[in-house]
């Protein structure tokens, strides 16, 4: 199978346009069904000068889109890692995502399942249990083009390129009999 790449230029304002332009180029049926919305969720940071996580503006988009397409159920988190590991209400809260995510926002970090792997070798790994138990997983993640701990770096970058926010990279898991199926878009 081929993956597929749409990228758009974007600004963090003008981004529910990006957003809408990738769920119509790449459609997805989520009509009555259960959707993860995975986004990162590092640490807790100023998601104007940082990109520890998805920018709460880029996730509002991707759930107005969704809540167009009349999902069953929307659930929104991450299993925060780093300094916060496991305290998603958090970091949710300090970058603005929990405030978007609303009644969607869900601490992944509570619902961990292990699973076990026979390749390239056998072993147990924890998955999130709300990924698993979702029909459509929509993976959003963080700027990286804007990442630097530097604020000066981060500035220049700044100046340099506008930011692009809808370089979207939506990853779903489809149930099929027998295992998941991942589909890059």
């Amino acid at each position: 199978m081929m993956s597929k790449v749409m990228v758009l230029d974007s600004t963090y304002e003008t981004c529910r346009k990006a957003v809408r332009e990738a769920f119509s180029a790449f459609p997805v049926d989520v009509k009555d069904k259960k959707v993860a919305v995975k986004v990162n969720a590092l640490k807790a940071g100023d998601p104007e000068r940082q990109a520890f996580v998805t920018h709460y503006k880029v996730l509002e988009a991707v759930l107005r889109e969704l809540e167009i397409l009349r999902p069953a159920q929307i659930v929104v988190g991450d299993s925060v890692g780093t300094e916060s590991y496991g305290n998603s209400d958090h970091v949710f809260q300090a970058t603005g995502l929990k405030e978007v995510a609303g009644p969607y926002y869900r601490n992944f970090s509570r619902n961990l399942r292990l699973v076990e792997l026979e390749k390239p070798f056998k072993r147990s790994v924890a998955v999130l249990g709300d990924v698993l138990e979702s029909d459509v997983y929509i993976s959003v993640p963080e700027n990286e083009d804007s990442r630097a701990d530097d604020p000066e770096r981060f500035r220049e970058k700044q100046l340099r390129a506008p930011r692009r926010s809808a370089e979207v990279l939506v990853s779903l898991l489809l149930r099929e009999a027998g295992g998941l199926r991942q589909d890059h878009y």
